[in-house]
């Protein structure tokens, strides 16, 4: 996933300080799901009792991710774009774990089909997490962590483009 320009906008709006926190809580929610993904594991392979959670229709509100994800403040998940995609992902990724599930406890056959679209939406999920983590870091990485100001580099950077897109105008 590459970065994208409508969503660093309202990024600049944060603090370096909130920038902070929210990177750092998208990283917990990485780990979480990846414990949460062994757990899975543990129940289709070693047929240890799945979590009563992860076999409901609204499993992606139980995990530690759904509930972190649904306290956010609206402000927040408006701030980028890949909060609204990740929501869908996370909410998708939980459903086909819950088919998973159903099969294995009805002693069926997963179809390597439903695992290969399970792995494919998980795949989605942590690339939507890496995706909004490293933009939040770019943004919080091109900035003085003293007074939060663009550094230099980044200023000019955009010196360069304003002066494009000036010439281009003054050419009209």
């Amino acid at each position: 996933m590459t970065s994208n320009s409508k969503g660093s906008k309202g990024l600049n709006t944060l603090s370096n300080k909130q920038l902070e926190r929210i990177i750092a809580e998208i990283d917990q929610a990485i780990e979480w799901h990846q414990s949460w993904y062994k757990q899975l594991l543990r129940s289709l392979i070693s047929n240890v009792p799945a979590n009563k959670h992860d076999l409901s229709d609204n499993a992606h509100t139980f995990c530690e991710f759904g509930q972190w994800f649904n306290k956010l403040p609206t402000d927040t998940k408006k701030l980028h774009p890949h909060f609204s995609e990740m929501g869908t992902a996370h909410q998708k990724m939980h459903q086909g774990a819950k088919v998973l599930l159903s099969l294995n406890e009805a002693k069926s056959a997963i179809p390597v089909s439903l695992l290969d679209q399970f792995h494919a939406d998980l795949d989605t999920l942590r690339d939507l997490f890496e995706a909004v983590s490293d933009e939040f870091s770019d943004v919080l990485h091109t900035r003085d962590p003293l007074t939060g100001a663009t550094d230099r580099t980044n200023l000019l950077s955009h010196l360069r483009k304003e002066h494009e897109r000036c010439k281009r105008h003054s050419q009209r």
